[in-house]
């Protein structure tokens, strides 16, 4: 199967950055879930968070959630106790995002999970939650966004 979509994954101490883009099909889906939990090791058993930067994401198969849903248990059962998910204000990115969390069998007390519109606000709640990432590394991740933008308008105006 041809994979549909792409993703950026990288550490900044203890928080996972993740951009998602496109549309993700299964394939995606589960190569992804294999280099997020490459790439996350690090921060396993430790308090962890994670930015997924979803601006430029265009939702993912029904058969991708059971991926998503097992992806997010294995993190709450790893460490991961913040979650910010950034995207403009929308209704089906919202639902579906819900379908990945909204199975998870144990749920701690201390996990907190939300909603942002720019990366500012995520590197404020962050630190209010007692995490800590290197604004550089934040900025990159906004890069690809950038990138992503460009390579669309010229593919559009082609």
């Amino acid at each position: 199967m041809k994979r549909h979509g792409s993703y950026y994954i990288t550490c900044s101490k203890n928080t996972l950055l993740v951009k998602c883009i496109g549309s993700w099909n299964l394939e995606t889906t589960r190569l992804y879930s294999l280099e997020f939990k490459g790439t996350v090791a690090p921060l396993i058993n430790d308090h962890w968070a994670a930015i997924f930067d979803m601006r430029n994401w265009e939702l993912a198969t029904p058969e991708s959630m059971p991926v998503f849903q097992n992806l997010m248990q294995w993190c709450i059962e790893r460490g991961m106790t913040s979650c910010i998910y950034v995207y403009e204000q929308s209704f089906i990115k919202k639902h579906n995002i819900e379908q990945m969390t909204h199975y998870l069998e144990r749920r701690p007390h201390n996990f907190s999970d939300t909603q942002m519109t720019d990366l500012e606000l995520a590197y404020d709640w962050l630190r209010s939650h007692e995490h800590e990432v290197n604004i550089n590394d934040l900025l990159t991740l906004d890069e690809q966004t950038n990138r992503h933008n460009v390579a669309t308008l010229s593919h559009m105006a082609n």
